[in-house]
């Protein structure tokens, strides 16, 4: 649980439940992406993912995807808080999840791709010590990619 002003933020790991919310909230903000319902719930039970959800009286309002790779490196694949909610702490917190478990796991590297204009999930990622790695050879919704790291 966190604190922020009147509001008790709850994180927990996503459940079968919240499939359907991360499926809406996926096809809304990452339409570049394609999954199912379905592919959504499989990632959930799936030990090589990381999924948690942020909620405020029981409603989600944020959420955390990654993925656990072979190579020891975990690749920060979403990160999403609902528009009246960012700059609250909700976004780092989701993703020191993804670093704490990165540390359980003995994981040395997690990764991220950004969009070159996304400037406020730039300074959040900054500000959590992840540098700047490298141009990315794709193209999402006609931007160009950027790739950051973060050694654990």
């Amino acid at each position: 649980m966190f604190l922020v002003g009147d509001f008790l933020f709850k994180f927990i790991p996503a459940k079968e439940s919240d499939s359907s919310w991360l499926n809406n909230v996926i096809k809304n903000q990452f339409p570049y992406t394609v999954f199912c319902e379905h592919d959504i719930s499989q990632k959930i039970s799936d030990n090589s993912f990381f999924i948690w959800v942020s909620y405020l009286n029981n409603i989600p309002l944020g959420f955390v995807e990654a993925e656990f790779l072979e190579n020891s490196s975990c690749r920060l694949n979403a990160v999403w808080v609902e528009d009246s909610f960012r700059r609250q702490k909700i976004g780092s917190t989701l993703v020191k999840k993804v670093i704490r478990e990165c540390m359980k796991r003995n994981y040395e590297k997690l990764f991220l791709l950004v969009k070159e204009e996304n400037f406020g999930a730039k300074e959040l990622y900054k500000s959590m010590g992840f540098v700047f790695d490298s141009m990315h050879d794709k193209i999402l919704d006609n931007s160009s990619v950027e790739v950051w790291i973060k050694k654990i």
